[in-house]
């Protein structure tokens, strides 16, 4: 007989969280300067550089991307 048991984890589950300035890491300005892509937590983020929305680009639960340069292909 298969025996489950979850785990009641709040701090693993996904949830939105504010980066502070000193997580941020490997900052690259677009060539238009309109957007900055910087490494924060292991995912590389899209940020306008005055109004828009901030987008994730990688994605990628369980692996940490290092270098927003090759993000952008």
């Amino acid at each position: 007989m298969p025996v489950s048991i979850s785990g009641d984890l709040p701090n693993i589950a996904p949830h939105w969280e504010n980066v502070a300035a000193k997580e941020l890491q490997n900052v690259a300005i677009s060539p238009t300067g309109a957007r900055v892509l910087v490494e924060a937590r292991g995912d590389i983020y899209s940020v306008p550089a005055e109004k828009g929305d901030t987008r994730s680009l990688t994605r990628t639960p369980g692996a940490a991307e290092r270098d927003p340069t090759s993000a952008t292909g």
